[in-house]
Order: structure tokens, then sequence, then C-alpha cells
């Protein structure tokens, strides 16, 4: 799409001249899973045209399956962090080609460089993945877009004064118009590739009308490098449903397309 800069997760170039990436979140804990089973399940969602896929990293007892995850998965793997910066090395430890961090989560500045510096050295990417949910206090009465906007802008020159320019942006709400408002803020000063989604979508049918609205319209504009349509039920319907909105708008041309009169 519109994005100059690019980002690599193993094999996967995000942002540039690349086709838009579809992602999705896998549905269950970690803790005892049969990683064979979902490495099997992953295959599965690659062949139906996922690219990445992403975990909730929160625990050590995810590691072992994490691990192995990481090593055997076809497509890239993300590991999303949320407050502890130690989880986040231990992801990058394990084999994550992309972590998903807010640095205002994380704790103090020395612990986010801490991490930058830890993907930095393994060749992972990183997302710096914000909501209107999740922003710095004492701004209130402040836009809450602008606000994110310019906190995912601070973040990121941190990252450049680091030495670390594989970043992904992510900048949601579940309110539609607030999320595409911070999307073109976001895109009009900065190059960086950017993730889109609709947070708190709903149920299939609620999120895949809300998500084609709004990514269609942003994807329509030329911002976005990768999505996931997030909904309440079948990660499967995600890749199905992110997969027909880039081919509506004709970024895709593989599949059949069947067509079916009631």
């Amino acid at each position: 799409m519109n994005s100059k800069k690019t980002a690599i997760a193993r094999n996967l170039t995000i942002g540039g001249s690349a086709p838009v990436r579809v992602q999705t979140m896998y549905d269950s804990t970690l803790i005892n899973a049969d990683a064979g089973a979902i490495v099997e399940r992953i295959s599965l969602l690659s062949n139906m045209g996922c690219d990445l896929i992403r975990f909730s990293f929160v625990s050590e007892a995810d590691e072992p399956v994490f691990r192995e995850i990481c090593s055997r998965s076809v497509i890239p793997v993300v590991a999303d962090i949320h407050f502890d910066y130690k989880m986040a090395l231990k992801a990058l430890e394990c084999g994550a080609d992309k972590i998903r961090i807010n640095p205002g989560n994380i704790g103090a500045r020395w612990k986010t460089e801490e991490v930058v510096k830890a993907a930095k050295d393994k060749g992972s990417a990183i997302r710096i993945g914000l909501n209107t949910g999740s922003l710095p206090k004492g701004h209130e009465g402040e836009d809450p877009v602008e606000l994110m906007v310019n906190t995912a802008l601070e973040y990121i020159n941190d990252f450049e004064s680091w030495g670390f320019e594989n970043t992904v942006v992510s900048l949601k709400s579940s309110d539609i118009e607030n999320s595409m408002r911070a999307a073109r803020l976001f895109k009009a000063q900065s190059d960086y590739p950017f993730h889109l989604g609709i947070t708190e979508a709903g149920s299939a049918v609620t999120s895949a009308v809300r998500s084609s609205w709004a990514l269609g319209t942003l994807l329509s504009e030329n911002i976005g490098d990768t999505l996931r349509v997030s909904i309440n039920g079948s990660i499967e319907d995600e890749v199905i449903a992110g997969v027909e909105i880039l081919r509506t708008l004709g970024f895709r041309k593989d599949g059949v397309r069947i067509v079916a009169c009631p």
C-alpha cells in the first residue's frame, strides 16, 4: 500500500509494495495445549489465505507450546504481550517473529528499550499496538484520537533512537469513526506499516459488516498493510472475511469465487 517503510516478520514483508497481509489470533490458551494440533490448524489457515497468526503470551506456562509452534509454524508467529516486559523477552527467546506491545503498559522506559534491543538482536518485528482504552493518564479532556496518534509517534521516535525500525503500528477503537480517523491522521504523518482492525467488533455478522465498511474504506484510500477482522467466533471465519474484503477490493486475485442464488 502507501507505506514507504517496511517491516519483516520471518520471511514476510509488511508494507512497501507488498500485498496486504491477513492476520488472525488464536482463540484459546496455550497452557497444556496440543502444539502439533495447533501447527496443523495453522497450516489449514495458511491454505485459506492467512499470513500471520498471533497468540496471547502472558504466562511462563505458555512457553513450551509456544516455542514448538514458533519452530514449526508455516507462517510467522506473533506474541501478544500485555504488561510484563519479561514475557516479551521470553517470547523473543522462544522464536517469535513479531511481538505486539503497548510501551505505555510495559512500565519504565528502560524496559521498553530492553525489549526493543532484544527484538533487534533476534531480527524480530514489533507492532506498537494502542487503543483508546489504554492511553497515557493525565490527558483528560484531550481528543483521544490525536492523543493516540501522538503517543504512537513518540514511541516510534524512541524506537528509532535505539536503532530499531522494524515496526508496525495499530491504532484501534471500538468506535469505527475514531478508528478511521486515527488511521488517516497517523498515515498523514508517518510512513511506517499500519495494521487495520476494529476492536470489540462483535459477532460474525456484526463484525463482518463493521469491518468491511471501515477496513474497506481505508484500504481504498491506500491505508493499511495488514488487517484482522476481529470476530467473536471462529478464527477461520476471521480469515475468510479478511480475504474476501481484499478480493472484493481487487487486492487478491487467488481462490475461487462462488456465486449462489437463494
